[in-house]
């Protein structure tokens, strides 16, 4: 390889021995020279074992050179330009290239029939001087075009899906990192498109003003994903000047395209090597997150920008006239961008598809939080009517409670007021039913008829006025202390008064006549009374009942005792029920509320009630009292 600073050498200069041999500096693997505006000349000698196969063709990329001479020797031993076949190439010779798709540039090989030959390369140009070369034959030429072209078509659509999956994801979050993805896409896809010479139209100096456009805008793309990606997060301030600045200088670099103002060369290497930085940069911010979250998003872009800044690294060492360190001259561009949009695509689909579920998980929460404030004004306007109904149902209890008050007041006053009359003219009728004479049929079928009147008029007033008093305290139990002794004597008492015709006898121990319970006095004398009016309601006259207390553990029970009719035995849990009544009862007059009134007095005062039938006849009832302690 050597270096015409002046451009003024030629062929002739070359084998005439004006430029020796010594001048040309051997070069290893892939000469490369860097971006440089002198002119280089290549010697290039091929040697075959045997002859020279027809048809062979030079194939010399990339197209985007402003001169490249390719001289081909008609002689083993060419001594001036005659013996030399001339191909003009690049962008001020485009008239030469038939057809306007240049993959790449062709010059078919005429060698001598020799087994050494030594062709000449003259290369002319503002852009990139990195020149690969192969000879084929035609079977081969068709095949490497036709590989060339199926590489580059991949490219492009690989970098078209990942450019509509970042859209589509963009769409979705508006999140800025996967618009500008998208830009990089794009410009990976232009850069390859014009690389290629896959754009009709765009040859020769427009081509190669194209391709340096394609470069810059790679440059921005890179930088502006990069800006996107790193500073919605915490970063240095400087950090983001450097880049930042860096994208401005690169608009600079558009303009210079049409300007001229500075070389090409003064542009194109800084912005390469604040490219490097950025994405040094970019690897290191996603090394870290890596290690704080251990997410496979950020794996996949660690994993992607590395592979990326090596070839990058690479790519920039070889075009700055550095050594070809992985020997693939100007594709490691081309090499790395496969890899790096399939891994960074994949980073995109997985922070997609995670902030897709956290917007779903927000739309939940924000649909929730609706909800759940929907529910507190429902919540509030039912407990709004809640109290409003509480209040007007407090009222109606308070009405119903001085109702009931006053109904038992009235049921007392009736009671009172007739109890006495009724008890008159019961015995007075008893008294006149004595003197008649035992064939005056008609006068005891009268008084029979009133005595019958006013004991059933006496029993329809005592379970009423036990069921006023029932439901009056019901609510609220009123407990105080009260000596069993004496209860259970008044009771006993005012009861022989009620039930004249049995003999009722109270059998309680000296040491319980003095205990205390703590007892709603009024309540329980309501269920006795019921107790031993059903025992003398359902027992021969003239029989015995019997009133009796014991202690039961630490309570008291105390049981009335008959000697009627007794009840059946599979109904003895059914008698307590409201209005029912044992299926053995036959014409004797009630209401079914005698038994059910004493189970809910026992109820209120956390007592138990048990019915049995006695030995050999009648019932016992029994009421058993905790001691000193009303019901929980």
């Amino acid at each position: 390889m050597l270096r015409d600073k002046t451009g003024s050498l030629t062929i002739s200069d070359m084998v005439d021995g004006t430029v020796p041999p010594s001048d040309f500096l051997p070069v290893k693997d892939i000469p490369t020279a860097g971006y440089t505006s002198d002119t280089v000349w290549l010697k290039v000698t091929l040697t075959t074992d045997s002859i020279w196969q027809p048809n062979l063709t030079l194939i010399a990329q990339p197209p985007f050179l402003r001169v490249l001479d390719i001289y081909v020797p008609k002689t083993s031993s060419p001594g001036s330009s005659q013996d030399f076949t001339v191909f003009h190439r690049g962008t001020f010779h485009e008239d030469q290239q038939p057809g306007t798709w240049k993959l790449f540039y062709t010059a078919p090989l005429m060698l001598p029939d020799t087994n050494e030959a030594t062709l000449y390369f003259r290369i002319s140009t503002g852009s990139t001087v990195t020149l690969k070369a192969s000879i084929a034959t035609t079977a081969g030429l068709l095949d490497y075009s036709l590989r060339w072209m199926s590489f580059s078509a991949s490219l492009i659509a690989l970098s078209v899906i990942a450019l509509l999956i970042s859209l589509f994801f963009w769409l979705q979050s508006r999140r800025r990192f996967f618009l500008s993805f998208a830009g990089l896409m794009f410009s990976n896809a232009f850069l390859v498109a014009c690389h290629s010479n896959l754009l009709p139209g765009f040859v020769g100096a427009t081509g190669d003003i194209l391709f340096s456009i394609a470069s810059l805008l790679i440059v921005l793309g890179n930088l502006v994903f990069i800006h996107d990606q790193i500073f919605p997060g915490r970063a240095p301030r400087w950090m983001r000047h450097f880049i930042v600045g860096a994208m401005v200088y690169n608009l600079f670099g558009f303009a210079n395209l049409y300007l001229d103002l500075v070389p090409y060369t003064a542009v194109i290497t800084p912005l390469m090597l604040a490219a490097i930085l950025s994405v040094l940069v970019l690897v290191a911010y996603y090394l870290r997150i890596y290690l704080r979250t251990r997410r496979p998003g950020s794996l996949t872009a660690l994993l992607a920008q590395t592979t990326q800044t090596g070839f990058a690294v690479s790519s920039v060492v070889s075009l700055l006239g550095g050594p070809d360190i992985l020997r693939l001259g100007e594709r490691d561009y081309w090499v790395t961008m496969g890899p790096f949009t399939i891994l960074m695509g994949l980073s995109m689909v997985i922070r997609g598809n995670h902030l897709y579920q956290r917007r779903q998980i927000g739309i939940s929460q924000r649909l929730a939080q609706r909800a759940e404030r929907r529910a507190n004004v429902l919540a509030e306007e039912r407990t709004a009517a809640l109290r409003q109904a509480k209040t007007v149902a407090e009222e109606a209890l308070v009405r119903e409670k001085l109702g009931r008050a006053e109904q038992a007041r009235f049921v007392d006053i009736i009671r009172h007021q007739y109890q006495t009359p009724l008890a008159v003219i019961r015995n007075s009728a008893s008294t006149l039913l004595s003197t008649l004479p035992p064939d005056d049929h008609a006068n005891r079928d009268r008084l029979g008829r009133i005595e019958v009147a006013t004991r059933d008029l006496r029993e329809v007033l005592q379970v009423s006025l036990s069921r006023a008093r029932l439901e009056e305290t019901g609510a609220a139990v009123r407990f105080e202390p009260v000596a069993l002794g004496e209860m259970l004597a008044a009771t006993v008492e005012r009861c022989r008064a009620m039930h004249p015709h049995h003999a009722i006898r109270l059998d309680l121990p000296d040491r319980l006549a003095v205990a205390e319970l703590r007892l709603d006095r009024r309540m329980v004398a309501v269920a006795l009374d019921n107790l031993i009016g059903n025992a003398s309601k359902f027992s021969p006259a003239d029989s015995e009942i019997l009133v009796s207390a014991v202690s039961q553990g630490t309570g008291v029970a105390i049981s009335v005792k008959d000697q009627g009719i007794g009840i059946p035995e599979d109904e003895l849990t059914s008698v307590t029920d409201r209005y029912y009544r044992a299926s053995n009862t036959g014409n004797v007059n009630g209401m079914g509320l005698g038994l059910h009134i004493v189970g809910e007095v026992a109820r209120t005062h956390g007592a138990s009630l048990e019915i049995a039938n006695a030995d050999p006849r009648g019932v016992v009832a029994t009421l058993t009292f905790p001691a000193h302690r009303p019901p929980g």
